[in-house]
């Protein structure tokens, strides 16, 4: 296993670690032979990089046909691949950039999240959970809690809804869907064209005093610094809400992480720090866990310390050589408590901030359980090599809090549970003080009373289906990550 790199960022997804190795100061010695197998080059560096770095190593076959597509090959090597009880995040995109961008809220779109559901007996519609500010489906009027069930005038089942959904990268049609009667309708459709857009994670937030009491609420929809400029501009627009809530002298914080799948573990121990009572920097958030090969170099390399974050007060960027560019004071709004609102889709970093908090404060959840991601995955790729644009995000550690706990595979129950889909049809703006699951929070903070649940629906519909359109987990920057010579 080669070990220069001079560039690494750590994933997880719901722990990610974002690794990228660079030859251009040790390029590879030339292939004497020619070689039969298109695929062999890519392939020997997927199973070199993941023989040291995957958190199973010791579970990959020792028998993988490497004349498969990468993308195939990889799936091959993965530890009880699509198994509950194995791997169910680890993945591989054929252009590390596109991986990159999506790391940092950077993507060809139109500007909308949605979900997909499905319904009876082979149906699948999709519902608008949040528009994008300043994108195009802003300015054609899509809205939350719309429905669509055609995209380009096909309507969407559980045999071809990846292949639609694939075109949401381009121009595209919307055939919305009325809900009612327990039937879905035909409705109007709507032509979006796509875009590069940068998404920013605050997406609201706001003070609301109800019973004089004082209560923040934000949106926080993925963890990033920057949008791939290098810069730490989200995190300081983030560090600017928590002072307008210090200002504000909130008595209790809602922090709304129900779209939230992951992103940068440099952002979620700021946010961390900015909520958790009585701050101190002495005090462990998280510790990694890797494999028994690479956690036993890490340590002989650097200790045992490096793998453990704590909170911080400061908020701090870094050149290439971990010199301090640019660091500012981090806002602590002091609480003994906070009230998080999850779902399904609720991962990677947004669990680490929970089960990392726990130690310390008080954390209730309202309204779905979590996703059950407590490892953390590396990118992979290699920035100047012509013959490999692959870019790969194996699993490779295990992430805990302070006291050693990471047994929520199952994810995180909720405190009050609150299906937002027994709200379809009547589903209200984020923010909006009777948004159904705001309102439960509202309701549970200011009374101490759990809201009666709801069971009812507009139609009967079945699961979500989980779709891998988010990939950003948990990454850490490059200060944080092991840098072999």
């Amino acid at each position: 296993m080669k070990k220069f790199f001079n560039y690494l960022t750590v994933l997880l997804f719901s722990s990610l670690i974002v690794l990228a190795c660079s030859d251009k100061d040790n390029p590879p010695d030339p292939d004497p032979t020619p070689e039969t197998n298109e695929y062999k080059y890519v392939n020997d560096w997927i199973l070199e990089n993941m023989s040291f770095w995957y958190l199973w190593n010791d579970k990959i076959p020792t028998n993988a046909d490497n004349t498969k597509k990468p993308g195939d090959y990889f799936q091959s090597l993965l530890y009880n691949y699509g198994n509950n009880s194995g791997d169910r995040f680890s993945w591989i995109q054929e252009n590390f950039v596109d991986l990159l961008n999506s790391l940092s809220g950077v993507s060809k779109e139109a500007g909308y999240d949605y979900e997909l559901h499905g319904y009876n007996p082979n149906g699948v519609f999709g519902f608008v959970t949040y528009i994008k500010p300043d994108s195009p489906a802003a300015a054609a009027g899509l809205k939350r809690g719309d429905f669509f069930w055609k995209i380009n005038n096909v309507s969407m089942t559980q045999d071809n809804y990846r292949t639609l959904i694939g075109q949401l990268s381009d121009n595209h049609t919307l055939g919305l869907a009325t809900i009612g009667g327990g039937y879905i309708n035909d409705g109007s459709s709507i032509s979006l064209e796509v875009k590069e857009y940068h998404e920013s994670p605050i997406f609201y937030d706001n003070v609301y005093t109800i019973n004089n009491k004082k209560i923040g609420y934000l949106v926080y929809n993925f963890f990033s610094p920057n949008d791939g400029d290098g810069s730490i501009k989200y995190d300081k627009a983030l560090n600017e809400v928590f002072g307008k809530f210090k200002t504000n002298n909130i008595n209790d914080l809602i922090l709304d992480l129900r779209y939230n799948g992951g992103g940068s573990v440099s952002s979620a121990i700021y946010l961390a720090s900015m909520i958790v009572k009585n701050l101190n920097t002495n005090n462990i958030l998280i510790k990694r866990k890797y494999n028994s090969v690479a956690q036993s170099e890490i340590i002989a390399y650097y200790g045992e310390e490096f793998l453990i974050d704590r909170f911080k007060n400061k908020i701090e960027r870094y050149d290439s050589n971990d010199n301090v560019l640019e660091s500012i004071n981090l806002q602590n709004v002091n609480l003994p408590r906070v009230y998080i609102i999850a779902s399904w889709r609720t991962a990677s970093a947004s669990e680490l901030i929970i089960n990392g908090l726990k130690p310390y404060m008080d954390v209730y959840l309202i309204g779905g359980k979590t996703v059950g991601k407590n490892v953390a995955s590396i990118s992979i790729y290699e920035d100047n090599d012509p013959k490999n644009k692959w870019g790969m995000q194996p699993i490779v550690s295990k992430i805990t809090n302070s006291t050693d706990f990471a047994e929520f595979e199952m994810g995180f129950q909720p405190d009050v549970e609150i299906d937002e889909r027994s709200y379809f049809g009547d589903i209200k703006p984020l923010g909006d003080k009777n948004e159904a699951i705001l309102a439960a929070a509202l309701e549970y903070i200011t009374t101490g009373a759990a809201p009666v649940k709801v069971q009812k629906k507009s139609i009967a519909t079945g699961d979500a289906i989980r779709l891998q359109k988010d990939n950003r987990g948990m990454y850490l920057d490059s200060k944080s990550l092991p840098k072999f010579e």
